[in-house]
C-alpha cells in the first residue's frame, strides 16, 4: 500500500504559519535603578553594577546612603557617590532659613582693603617689571 507523501504541502505551504505569532527579538532592558543593603562603603564600592545602570546602596550600620553608576562603555570609569542621610522633623521643614549670608561666613580668613594694599602696589611693580622686560626682548 502506498502512502500520500504530505511533507511538500506541509514545508512549502507559506500560509502554514499565518495564525501563530512570531517571536521578536527583543533588545536587553537597561536596569534603571535598585536599592540594596549593605554593611559598609566598601561592600557598595565592589559591588559589581552592569552597563548603563546605576544602584542606590542603603548602609546598614551608619546613615549613609552610597550610589554606584556605569556608563553606555566599559572605558568609562564607575562613578561613586557617598550621601549622608539626615532625618528632618516637620519642625526643621517649617523654619525658614536664614537669608543673612554672613553669618555663616568666617570673615576673620579674609583680609580687608587696607591690608591688601601693600600687596596691590608690590604687584603693580611686578607687572611694570615684567611689561619692561618683554618690551626688551
Amino acid at each position: 500500500m502506498a502512502y500520500p507523501n504530505f511533507s511538500n504541502q506541509f514545508y512549502n505551504n507559506p500560509y502554514m504559519n499565518m495564525g501563530v505569532p512570531m517571536p521578536v527579538a527583543q533588545s536587553p532592558t537597561i536596569q534603571q535603578s535598585q536599592i540594596i543593603h549593605v554593611q559598609n562603603e566598601n561592600q557598595a564600592r565592589e559591588w559589581s553594577v552592569a552597563l548603563g545602570s546605576s544602584v542606590t546602596f542603603i548602609d546598614d550600620s551608619r546613615p549613609y546612603c552610597y550610589t554606584k553608576s556605569m556608563g553606555m562603555s566599559q572605558l568609562e570609569p564607575p562613578v561613586f557617590k557617598r550621601f549622608r542621610l539626615e532625618e528632618e522633623t516637620d519642625e526643621v521643614v517649617s523654619q525658614p532659613k536664614s537669608t543673612d549670608s554672613s553669618a555663616q561666613i568666617d570673615m576673620s580668613l579674609y583680609m580687608t582693603k587696607s591690608e591688601f594694599e601693600p600687596f596691590k602696589a608690590i604687584i603693580e611693580d611686578m607687572q611694570s617689571i615684567a611689561k619692561e622686560l618683554r618690551g626688551s626682548e
